[in-house]
């Protein structure tokens, strides 16, 4: 489209033939390039064809598609970068002073995006907002450049804005969390709008392709539409009457902020899920909570003051009403990112309980705590939950005779360690229990299998133990098929070790206070097993295995119990 709008624009010159030649030097050779490398590659010149014919193509995604790429929250163009919406007024304002340049520029534009909305994967993957769109972007600021020149001061006073609400949000997504809140998965919560409030569930307030329906979708973004376009006629109506700077910017704050309420409360009406979101409050409150920073407490129901050691009780970790809704078979409590404390163990639900719990941390399947129900009540089971360092998410799940008798699983917590008293560096990214020892893996530098951990070679794997107590301070390591040196180094506490291969040895370790210790483990060389092992497809590279000597299987002899604390919640 482009090289044709450009022909028919160099052939009225009298020099259009050499004019032709020089726009065809580069792009003839290039796109022949291109397809002799398919041909060369897969015998055809069909760009499909890595593809094998699936490439997922059909006419009815355009319209899901288009819809996605312009207001969807997590990969859309306006909702990430709303100064663009000012490019479709300005086309309109385009078309009557140059109406050839704004049909090439809608044609150009129009075929592309209907191109790539027709893919099934309009989302580009894991991948950055509106990427498929991110060629033909440049040319819009022709358009947005026509409307600031028609705008009045309030008009333009909110185009700076929408300007400004982009940048916010690029420097959101880049800055906060080193970035990792840039990349969405395809669930319908953008990852800096969940962040951006903890008491209230904002992604329900924006459009989303993948939330629901394509219907619900259009209707959510139909309806952003419109308050915003009353909002602009609003700034128009406004910028007839001569407006300072001052209150031109007056007016097109109180415009925006009016309009994105009543757009994200159009759109939260028709959420099945509730608004508020006090799991996640909660939460939040326990991550920032410094008893020696805020030593004023004040309850509000029933209104009173209270002590700094009262808040942690007063606060109930529950699985979060945030994201997508979870399954009929999901787990009886899900918490991300759980502070390190004690915590409580509360069910609601039969006067007796009955089967298994288990519980596991982070991204993994081994089990951190195995429970046994049978004789417990509900309310305060006796069981607790000790995490010596953050963790980045406590899953607790039942077997069948659990989830016919609890209805409803919450955290108590009775200790929070304070920020001083954690462990710095970052947050536990898994964690499982080898006998009366608790490893709790702050890397993805460790793998862990029934029984023990592997290290990674020639990695320092960073670990934090935590013994029950009156267990022994001691673990064994064990070097693969080659030999090795290890390390092993805990605060002032350090051994190497230089062991012949398979060899295994216990290891006493520094006496670890209540809240564990941080231990760091690295072996050189690295092996594969499956360079070693006859038939082995294992092509890891591993270092030194930690177990735990004699460790005997999960038991529920080992539940400590602890008395409930005096409850204050009301």
């Amino acid at each position: 489209v482009v090289g044709l709008a450009l022909a028919l624009r160099l052939w009225p010159g009298p020099d259009r033939r050499a004019r032709l030649a020089a726009l065809a030097a580069v792009p003839v050779p290039a796109a022949l390039a291109w397809f002799g490398s398919f041909l060369w590659i897969y015998g055809t010149p069909n760009p499909s064809a890595p593809y094998g014919g699936y490439t997922q193509t059909a006419l009815p995604h355009v319209l899901p598609g288009l819809l996605g790429l312009g207001a969807d929250q997590q990969f859309g163009l306006v909702a990430n970068a709303p100064v663009y919406a000012v490019a479709l007024a300005g086309t309109a304002l385009l078309a009557r002073r140059h109406p050839r340049l704004a049909v090439e520029l809608v044609v150009m534009a129009g075929v592309y995006a209907v191109a790539v909305a027709s893919y099934r994967m309009w989302w580009g993957g894991y991948s950055a907002p509106a990427r498929f769109l991110v060629s033909v972007l440049l040319p819009a600021a022709l358009p947005i450049a026509v409307a600031w020149q028609a705008a009045s001061r309030a008009l333009r006073a909110g185009i700076v804005l929408l300007i400004g609400v982009g940048g916010a949000l690029v420097l959101g997504r880049v800055l906060v969390d080193d970035g990792k809140l840039l990349y969405n998965a395809r669930d319908g919560y953008d990852l800096l709008l969940d962040r951006a409030s903890r008491s209230l569930n904002l992604p329900l307030a924006f459009p989303s392709l993948h939330r629901g329906d394509v219907s619900q979708a259009a209707m959510d973004i139909a309806g952003w539409v419109a308050v915003f376009a009353l909002a602009g006629v609003a700034l128009a109506v406004a910028g007839r009457r001569p407006l300072s700077a001052g209150r031109a910017w007056t007016v097109a704050v109180a415009v925006a902020i009016v309009a994105g309420h009543a757009a994200g409360y159009l759109t939260w009406t028709g959420s099945q899920r509730p608004m508020g979101t006090p799991a996640t409050s909660a939460l939040a409150l326990l991550h920032t909570w410094n008893p020696t920073r805020q030593p004023t407490v004040v309850r509000l129901t029933p209104t009173r003051r209270a002590t700094a050691d009262d808040v942690p009780q007063l606060v109930e970790l529950a699985t979060s009403t945030r994201g997508a809704p979870p399954s009929g078979d999901g787990p009886l409590l899900s918490v991300p990112f759980v502070p390190a404390g004690e915590y409580q163990v509360v069910a609601t639900g039969s006067q007796r309980l009955e089967g298994t719990l288990t519980v596991t941390a982070g991204r993994t399947v081994e089990a951190l705590e195995r429970w046994t129900l049978d004789g417990r009540g509900a309310g305060y089971t006796g069981l607790t939950l000790d995490l010596p360092v953050l963790v980045h998410s406590i899953t607790i799940t039942g077997d069948e005779a659990a989830r016919r008798t609890i209805r409803r699983l919450t955290l108590r917590p009775t200790r929070i360690i304070p920020p001083a008293g954690r462990f710095s560096t970052g947050y536990a990214v898994r964690a499982v229990r080898l006998g009366a020892l608790r490893v709790f893996a702050l890397d993805e530098k460790s793998f862990l299998e029934a029984g023990g951990l592997w290290t990674s070679g020639t990695h320092t794997t960073r670990l934090v133990l935590a013994h029950d107590p009156g267990a022994a301070a001691s673990l064994s390591l064990r070097i693969g098929p080659v030999p090795a040196v290890v390390t092993a180094r805990s605060g002032a506490w350090e051994q190497r070790w230089e062991r012949l291969p398979g060899e295994r040895w216990d290891v006493r370790l520094p006496e670890a206070g209540a809240d564990g210790l941080l231990l760091e483990l690295r072996a050189e060389p690295a092996f594969r097993p499956a360079d070693h092992e006859p038939g082995s497809t294992d092509r890891r590279w591993l270092g030194v295995r930690l177990e735990v000597p004699r460790a005997p299987s999960l038991e529920p002899a080992r539940v400590r119990t602890v008395p409930p604390r005096r409850s204050t919640s009301p």
